[in-house]
């Protein structure tokens, strides 16, 4: 079986031929039509042809069938299209979801900070929730961008990725999700976390690999060499980063020259007398740091900055509250630093 890219807007299964009335046949394969939206993202086996408008199809596959033909010498040959990703809500049904999510954080997992310490959520553990779902994400981009990856396993009757977490006896935790039934409006239904060993995984005959966020251990670190500039206008002036900013040094006649002198000057010392200061972010597709930032009292960190690596400077123009910073920086890993923990 060869799934193809034929068209913009189209993708075709190419197969054995296994019955006469399939929508097109030549020689001894099929080809069966599928519009481009109509496919599930991360699927390499899709589940039907579609018949809505016969006509269009017969018409798209004989052209798809000219252009395979054309452009590819084997029949077993993989041809790479883009997906778009999809959040884990808009991929499967999550039948009795809060359940399974605490489960996971106050069971199964590791113990570790799932939680916000001030904002609010309407959830519990909505650091687990986000790390889940941007998971699951990046197994779509990785799987999309190394189709042999492995970062997602797929087959007619399941699907599971990697969550990256481990038990505490360091077994790994995957997320499994069963097939539904061909009229559900989505294709799979969630079935829950379990761990390596389960009897519910044994079915899965290659177990996916966690997802990676760089390449090159060194973005990790930031280069204190090199000049940090912030946009601070866009800090005070941007409605959404300003109210990131505690309260009480809102007011602050001489805010902009705080920030810029003192609260700079210090994080910086603080990266320097230890690089895990600097705490990693994946934003975007791309690595960026968090830092602390010091408003008042120098031990009191208030906010962090989120930085962007541009050549040889940093760029910074964004706030976030410690809670938003936690949620982000343990997508890559569990922040090991003073300031955010």
């Amino acid at each position: 079986m060869c799934l193809v890219k034929c068209q913009p807007n189209c993708l075709c299964i190419l197969e054995k031929r296994v019955a006469t009335r399939l929508p097109f046949s030549q020689k001894n394969h099929v080809f069966k039509f599928y519009p481009f939206v109509s496919v599930n993202p991360v699927i390499s086996i899709l589940p039907r042809a579609l018949t809505n408008n016969q006509e269009h199809e017969r018409r798209s596959l004989t052209s798809c069938y000219n252009h395979y033909i054309q452009n590819n010498k084997k029949y077993n040959m993989l041809v790479k299209f883009n997906m778009e990703v999809t959040n884990l809500w808009e991929y499967a049904f999550l039948d009795n979801y809060d359940h399974w999510v605490n489960e996971l954080a106050e069971n199964l997992s590791r113990k570790e900070r799932w939680n916000y310490i001030n904002d609010y959520s309407r959830h519990s553990h909505p650091v687990l929730r986000n790390y889940i779902n941007h998971t699951f994400r990046r197994a779509q981009e990785l799987s999309d961008n190394v189709p042999n990856g492995g970062y997602l396993f797929v087959s007619e009757n399941s699907t599971c990725f990697d969550t990256g977490l481990f038990t505490e006896k360091y077994e790994p935790i995957y997320a499994l999700f069963n097939k539904k039934s061909a009229t559900a409006k989505l294709d799979w239904k969630f079935r829950g976390f379990y761990k390596e060993s389960s009897r519910e995984m044994q079915h899965i005959t290659k177990l996916p690999d966690r997802v990676r966020y760089f390449s090159d251990i060194n973005e990790l670190y930031y280069d204190t060499k090199y000049d940090l500039r912030i946009d601070m206008d866009h800090i005070l002036s941007d409605q959404e980063n300003f109210e990131r900013i505690p309260e009480m040094h809102r007011s602050l006649p001489n805010l902009a020259m705080v920030f810029r002198g003192m609260a700079l000057q210090y994080a910086i010392v603080r990266i320097k007398e230890n690089y895990k200061s600097a705490v990693p972010q994946y934003f975007k597709g791309k690595v960026q740091f968090l830092i602390p930032i010091s408003l008042g009292e120098p031990s009191i960190v208030d906010l962090a900055l989120a930085v962007s690596r541009n050549g040889d400077i940093y760029t910074g123009k964004t706030c976030l509250t410690l809670d938003m910073a936690y949620n982000n920086a343990r997508l890559i890993a569990r922040p090991e630093t003073d300031w955010l923990s």
